[in-house]
Formats: C-alpha cells, sequence, structure tokens
C-alpha cells in the first residue's frame, strides 16, 4: 500500500460500486445479487466503492457501518468522494445534515409519503472521521485506476507530500483563503460581483450576461487537486456561450468532460456524474441527458475508450420517494472486472450486462458537437 493520496489494490476480480448515497437497502441487494455475504465472497473477489458512499438516501449511516467494516477487515476498499470530503472539511450541505443530527425530512407526494433519514450519532461520528481521514483519494494498480471524479497525475503529484486525508481541512483552509485574497484582488471580477449581487435563478428573471471573471474563478477554484479528484474538472463558459442554470444559481461555468483528453495505457473506473439509465427514454427536462448524453451504458469512454463511469443515479431516490424523479432512470450498478470483457449488474435487473474490454476502438465515447 503506498502513501496517500493514492493506495495500492489487490491482484484479483474486482466488484467496482457506484455511489451508493445512503441506499443501504439498495447495497444490500446489489451485493447478494454477486454473492457477497457480509462483504465477503466465496471466490475472493474484493469490493471497490467510488465514494460518495453518503447523503441523500435515507440509510447513511446503515452503508458507512457495513463499508467501514468491509474496509476494517481488508474484504473492500473505497475511495473519497465529495460527499466525504464535505464531511472531512465540516462543511454543512443540502442532503448532509442526517451528519449533524437533523432531519431534513421531505413531505413527499408519493406512496411512501415523508422521507426521513437515520441521524449520526456521536459514537458513529467519531468512528466515521477516522475512517475518511484512512482513505485515499486513489486506488490504482497495473490495469486499473479507481478515482471518484477525475484522473489527474498532476493534482496528485500536488497531494504526495500529505500522510493522510487528515491533512485536508488544514490545506482546504489554506487554499480558500488564498483565493478569497486574490478575487478580492482582482478588480473586473469585483465589477461583476458589485452589479450581480446574486447569481441564484428566480423564477421569470432574465438570465445575466456572461461574466467572463465569475467563469475564470469558477474554474480556477475547481483546479485545487483535492477538489478536482472529487468533483471533477470545470472551464469557464466561452463567448459564444451562454450562462445556464444549475443547482439554482447561473453558471458561469460547465463540466469538462476530462475523459475526452485521457490518454494514459492504464483503465479508469470513476463515479460522480448521474448517468442516465435509459437514454432512450430521458426523463423530462434531461433530454441532453447530461455528460453522457451519446454514451452507451455498455460502452467505454474516451478517446482510448479506456473510461468507465459506473454512476447511474441511485442518489435520485430520495426525489423519486417523494415524487420529484423518476426510479426508472436510477440504479446502484457495480462493474465486474475481471481479466478481459467486464459485466455490469444493478440492484434492479435480473441479467449482467456485458461490457467490452477496454480500449476497443469501437468502444469510443462521440465527441461533443
Amino acid at each position: 500500500m503506498t502513501n496517500f493520496p493514492v493506495q495500492s489494490l489487490p491482484e484479483g476480480p474486482l466488484d467496482v460500486v457506484g455511489d451508493v448515497h445512503g441506499e443501504c437497502a439498495a447495497l444490500d441487494r446489489l451485493l447478494a445479487r454477486m454473492g457477497y455475504v457480509d462483504g465477503v465472497h466465496p471466490d475472493g473477489r474484493h469490493l471497490v466503492f467510488v465514494g460518495d458512499l453518503v447523503d441523500r438516501g435515507p440509510d447513511s449511516v446503515g452503508v458507512l457501518e457495513r463499508v467501514m467494516r468491509w474496509v476494517e477487515a481488508g474484504s473492500a476498499f473505497c475511495v473519497l468522494g465529495n460527499h466525504e470530503l464535505n464531511l472531512l472539511l465540516d462543511l454543512e450541505k443540502s442532503g448532509n445534515m442526517w451528519w449533524y443530527g437533523v432531519d431534513e425530512g421531505w413531505e413527499g407526494h408519493g406512496a411512501s409519503g415523508r422521507y426521513s433519514s437515520v441521524l449520526a450519532t456521536a459514537d458513529l461520528r467519531q468512528r466515521a472521521m477516522a475512517f475518511f481521514r484512512s482513505l485515499p483519494l486513489v486506488l490504482e494498480r497495473p490495469d486499473v485506476r479507481i478515482v471518484h471524479a477525475a484522473w489527474s497525475a498532476d493534482a496528485i503529484a500536488q497531494l504526495s507530500e500529505m500522510g493522510s486525508a487528515a491533512e485536508l481541512r488544514a490545506f482546504h483552509e489554506a487554499q480558500v483563503g488564498m483565493l478569497k485574497s486574490e478575487k478580492k484582488a482582482d478588480m473586473a471580477f469585483q465589477a461583476e460581483k458589485s452589479q450581480f449581487e446574486t447569481l441564484k435563478t428566480v423564477v421569470g428573471k432574465a438570465a445575466p450576461p456572461l461574466l467572463p471573471r465569475h467563469g475564470y474563478w469558477a474554474e480556477t477554484e475547481q483546479r485545487q487537486p483535492h477538489k478536482l479528484l472529487t468533483s471533477g474538472i470545470e472551464r469557464a463558459l466561452r463567448a459564444d456561450e451562454s450562462p445556464f442554470p444549475a443547482g439554482g444559481k447561473w453558471r458561469m461555468a460547465r463540466r469538462y468532460r476530462w475523459w475526452e483528453d485521457y490518454d494514459g495505457d492504464v483503465a479508469v473506473i470513476m463515479g460522480h456524474y448521474w448517468r442516465i439509465w435509459d437514454q432512450e427514454n430521458p426523463p423530462h427536462g434531461k433530454e441532453d441527458r447530461g455528460d453522457f448524453h451519446k454514451d452507451h451504458r455498455t460502452r467505454w469512454l474516451g478517446a482510448r475508450g479506456n473510461v468507465y463511469c459506473v454512476d447511474f443515479s441511485a442518489g435520485i431516490r430520495f426525489q423519486a420517494r417523494s415524487g420529484f424523479g423518476e426510479l426508472a432512470q436510477s440504479r446502484l450498478a457495480a462493474l465486474r472486472w475481471d481479466d478481459g470483457p467486464a459485466r455490469l449488474v444493478t440492484d434492479l435487473d435480473a441479467d449482467e450486462i456485458p461490457i467490452d474490454a477496454p480500449g476497443r476502438a469501437d468502444s469510443r465515447s462521440a465527441q461533443l458537437t
């Protein structure tokens, strides 16, 4: 096992599980389908979690209790996702108040009615924090790399002197302080900010014009190495692009499909990006099909056809329970990694789905148009 931020994976077959997001029942179903009993497989396979174990779903506590036990026993491995990173950095976010002992709740219109979460106890928080501090940002071996959102050798190198994830909070606070000072000295940014004090989206209110310095800083802040690996890469909007609403705000930068430029020989498996399961019938408002609107679930991505995203939106189930989402688009999936072609298994489907071996020319993702 190497030092933070990279740790080593064992030899042998792996089952790489996508973002669980507190869906403990789905995790139990998925692992039972794959033949695991309390995290152990009779054929010696190992579980690998791509991060985002927690938040949104009803039982982040149950998921943590299981995965922490399995990692401690050596039958499973896990990288930090952006949701675990938020807890490490003590950042309160929508969906993670269960950690702070607060039930956010959802007054739903679906069959299940009110939705709530199992709340963390002081004991769980102490044990989970020690667990998060022990995790890497990357897991790898000669044939595969596991990262939550984006592979970047440069970002890994910037964090290579750290002894563990326990040092990330101080690093993050120093980065935030430095960027805050630089933004304050940026007169062009301050001029944009004074003219548009809030960029919150409001129904009926026109979109703001493109604000180049806001885009520049959104891109720059996302280049912080711990954020890049766990949340991906963003690029400022070009002059011919328009601001767009997302997460209640007008955005001046958009996600960058880093895998289109990945030229490494080693396959990368990631989570994070909320793939749509049924691309032929995207949900209302998602007709563009998101970051993978041209990429079928059986295809490897990228310039060399060797990047795969295993996140199929288990995190939307909290919305579906409240009548605001489509459960049909949601899967908790695992990519079964063996020599040669892989297989995709989910918690809701009866059959495993064959996935071609990475590197095949006909498995390359389509370029954006």
